[in-house]
């Protein structure tokens, strides 16, 4: 990560925004793991405009180098103190549609992560107007309640990206027992028990692992 030397007027003013944002709503389907995720212009627009009245703005540029495609995200102040980091983008494919899903997915994870931004499911009002249940049917046998994952709870896609991550890093057991805590996450939590942002910060951790073993 690189920042300027002082980040005290940054640091004030991104605690206020983050006391302003609110979760986004997942309302794009991804039709493959049969999941919701926070669509990256649903992202910029909840940000905005609190971003703009505390004095915040988030660039991202996309950039190459000999290990590949990379997507560097800074946080600008106004007072001109920033704090910048640089992912590298692995696409499955090399082709414009593989590296155009790599670049939106980059942007999206980057743009929340230094935010701090969480994303949480929305239902489109569904809970609040479902039907009531009918009466069950006496001696008809009752089948267990199922419970329903949490709002934040990490979706497939990012396990999978978080599996992608650890391998390319050459990362070990107690790299990513370490990253979990850093996450803010209870020592030995598993994998599929992070949150969306937890997991996402801990895929962003590994990429800088793996960035810094390419360029060492």
């Amino acid at each position: 990560m690189r920042s300027s030397e002082s980040l005290d007027a940054l640091a004030a003013a991104l605690c206020a925004a983050q006391g302003e944002f609110e979760a986004v709503a997942k309302s794009a389907d991804n039709p493959f793991f049969r999941s919701k995720y926070a669509a990256l212009p649903d992202v910029v627009k909840t940000a905005t405009p609190i971003l703009k009245a505390n004095g915040l703005a988030v660039s991202q540029l996309i950039g190459h180098d000999e290990g590949g495609d990379t997507l560097t995200t800074c946080l600008m102040h106004s007072s001109g103190q920033f704090i910048a980091d640089t992912m590298r983008m692995r696409p499955v494919k090399q082709d414009p549609q593989a590296q155009g899903s790599a670049v939106t997915y980059g942007r999206r994870y980057g743009y929340m992560a230094i935010l701090g931004l969480v994303a949480d499911e929305d239902d489109d009002g569904n809970a609040a107007s479902a039907a009531k249940p009918k009466a069950a049917t006496r001696g008809a046998s009752k089948p267990a309640a199922k419970a329903d994952p949490p709002a934040d709870a990490v979706t497939d896609e990012t396990l999978g990206f978080l599996r992608d991550a650890y391998k390319a890093a050459g990362a070990k057991p107690a790299d990513l027992k370490r990253l979990v805590v850093e996450a803010g996450a209870a020592e030995g939590t598993a994998s599929d028990a992070l949150t969306e942002a937890q997991a996402t910060f801990i895929v962003l951790a590994l990429k800088g692992m793996a960035k810094e073993k390419s360029d060492g």
